[in-house]
């Protein structure tokens, strides 16, 4: 393995700060522990601690903290998601949230939904989302079909842009690490109270890994990553605010095959995603009634590449996705009373998609193409809470959706939580219903589709605690959850078509600690999770039944910092399709540690390592798909 020296510099001029900071402080908490303020639970601006359902939060502090470069690898630390890539950089990542399947967990950036429409189960792919000019994420648990329409069957992840305060900030940054990685950023922003503006453009380059495990040659699957990403905001009155958003991503990642001799030097993908959202927000009485409307697109356009080569020279072929999502939304909410809120919805969606996909080998050539296919969908949906002398909390929330081919659903959630002010105990519970409608995939594919597919539904349960004790060195939350799917969409081979032919229940619990001892904090975290195909009686695919995290930081002194951090992933089922009849396997449990350091010399100069996968553990994420080895970064920051 070829290790480089890191160096990072970062030039800033001016103060550099967000506005979520002020209001939200700059301690970070990792999950639900503190009374932080988030917006993905109810639609509106709501603390933590009135919240019932289980959410977590994590802040731009520490994004910066892990040193982490892809919005994948932040998640890998939330309890009850578990991260699969097909490899390393720019390989396919998917998600799944308390055992739902990958496309049962709908993410949004700045309320865009960047699921992409052109896929064949319309999951997103989080292979190329960095972290540039995030200012928080927030992970919402369980079906939230009732406020976010389909697709959140199993939770909710919403990526939030930074919203900048002080005076103009210019950043350059560079840096270079392992496997001849590269990374180049330049960053400007600037927030005052009636604008305000954040821009980021970044790149990398990478040599890579083999993506696939089961090569003897040294051929390295390379990556490259070009991000914009800005926000801009304006509030020309007291009672009038505009927001901006937009990002743009234009990747090439070189691939592997799954089947076969694996290891494919000319087979590569050229992806370009793009998303945007303008929304205009009016107070229309003194924050006591006001109203929104939004409108997002999200953009897709895949193109995959294999030309012949000496292991594949029967084997060739290229193919061109393209989707698109275009969205508007109102929303007006109100206070009717000092402890009731209601807020009332209506949106409108329409998906397009399209592909072309042609294959030569042996056997013959194979054509599959989609036109551009198209459905809309409306949705209304009503939601109200109620607040009790500051220990009760209630809510509840109704929605139906009506698709043009699909029909209507209706959808429904309830949560409720209770405060113990005296000793910091919080109970919490909450109750609902998911839907998710059939892809455009599923519906027009011309070889397998089925106008007749109905939606996939789901429902599910949580209760839980959370203890935050004033000046004690322990704080303590656990969650249990049970969820069922019905009709979930699956290839039929009887019929040789997609149907409506499984069932699936997961549950499981959800446990986090933190620990302060003098100057040293350590997050601890474990979950437990039953995944089952109610058809086949055996654990749904690549679905760990545990997952451990932790955490510890240790300030040794005022200017220096260590950090340490361990993920344990259990042992879980896949599939080996290299055969006729597909057999199923059991991939290995396995361990990651990694090592930080920071030290600031003074206000101006500080310097960062860390490396990653320090003892080189061998494991697959994916059945014969190798793992990312021990890495090295080493940084110096300049801060004028």
């Amino acid at each position: 393995m070829r290790r480089f020296f890191v160096l990072s510099l970062v030039v800033a001029s001016g103060a550099m700060g967000t506005r979520a900071k002020a209001e939200l402080g700059s301690e970070f908490n990792p999950h639900h522990l503190s009374d932080t303020i988030v917006v993905t639970a109810n639609r509106l601006a709501t603390p933590t601690s009135r919240v019932g359902s289980s959410v977590t939060v994590i802040t731009a502090d520490q994004i910066a903290r892990s040193q982490a470069t892809m919005v994948a690898e932040v998640l890998r630390t939330v309890p009850g998601i578990s991260v699969v890539q097909s490899g390393g950089s720019g390989q396919q990542t998917s998600i799944f949230m308390r055992g739902a399947n990958s496309e049962h967990v709908l993410v949004l950036i700045d309320g865009v939904e960047i699921n992409d429409p052109s896929s064949p189960n319309n999951a997103v792919n989080l292979a190329h989302l960095p972290v540039d000019n995030i200012e928080r994420i927030e992970i919402l648990r369980g079906p939230q079909s009732v406020l976010y329409g389909s697709d959140a069957v199993g939770g909710v992840i919403q990526i939030l842009t930074r919203r900048p305060v002080g005076k103009p900030a210019v950043t350059f940054a560079s840096e270079a690490g392992s496997f001849h990685t590269y990374h180049e950023r330049v960053a400007v922003s600037s927030g005052k109270d009636d604008v305000d503006y954040s821009v980021t453009l970044s790149r990398q380059d990478s040599d890579g890994i083999s993506a696939t495990s089961e090569s003897d040659k040294s051929e390295a699957d390379g990556y490259t990553n070009t991000t914009l990403s800005a926000t801009f905001g304006l509030r020309p009155s007291r009672k009038v605010s505009m927001r901006f958003s937009g990002r743009v991503t234009k990747a090439k990642a070189e691939l592997d095959q799954q089947w076969g001799i694996l290891d494919d030097p000319n087979y590569s993908l050229d992806s370009r995603e793009r998303s945007f959202s303008a929304r205009l927000g009016y107070d229309v009485v003194d924050n006591r009634l006001w109203q929104q409307l939004g409108a997002y697109i999200t953009d897709y356009t895949r193109s995959s590449f294999d030309s012949l080569d000496t292991d594949h020279p029967l084997d060739a072929g290229n193919s061109d996705y393209e989707g698109r999502r275009l969205k508007f939304d109102w929303q007006v909410a109100g206070r009717l009373s000092e402890q009731v809120r209601l807020s009332l919805g209506v949106e409108t969606e329409e998906e397009r998609m399209g592909q072309s996909i042609f294959l030569a080998s042996a056997y013959g050539e194979y054509r599959n193409n989609i036109d551009d296919v198209r459905a809309r969908t409306i949705g209304v949906y009503v939601h109200g809470d109620y607040s009790y002398r500051e220990r009760l909390t209630a809510t509840i929330g109704l929605r139906r959706d009506d698709h043009r081919t699909y029909g209507s659903y209706a959808t429904y959630r309830a949560t409720v939580s209770y405060r113990f002010l005296d000793d910091g105990l919080k109970l919490r519970a909450s109750y609902g219903t998911g839907m998710k409608l059939p892809s455009l995939y599923q519906l027009f594919d011309p070889e397998t589709s089925n106008p007749g597919l109905r939606a996939e539904t789901s429902r599910g349960w949580e209760a839980g605690f959370d203890l935050v004790p004033m000046g004690d060195p322990v704080q303590l939350s656990m969650t249990f959850f049970n969820s069922s799917f019905s009709d979930l969409i699956q290839f039929d081979g009887v019929t040789w078509r997609m149907a409506n032919v499984a069932e699936a229940r997961t549950s499981g619990v959800e446990t986090l600690a933190r620990v302060r001892i003098g100057n040293l904090t350590a997050d601890i975290s474990h979950t437990f999770t039953e995944a089952i195909d109610c058809r086949l009686g055996r654990p749904l695919l690549r679905r760990p039944k545990h997952k451990a995290t932790l955490h510890v930081g240790y300030q040794v002194s005022e200017p220096l910092l260590l950090g340490l951090a361990v993920n344990y992933t259990g042992k879980r089922d896949d599939m080996d399709f290299d055969a006729w009849s597909a057999r199923r396997v059991i991939l290995h449990d396995y361990s990651v540690l990694g090592l930080s350091a920071s030290y600031r010399f003074n206000s101006l100069v500080s310097i960062s390592a860390h490396v990653d996968n320090l003892f080189d553990a061998k494991y697959e994420e994916v059945f014969r798909f190798n793992h990312v080895p021990r890495s090295v970064l080493v940084g110096l920051t300049l801060t004028p």
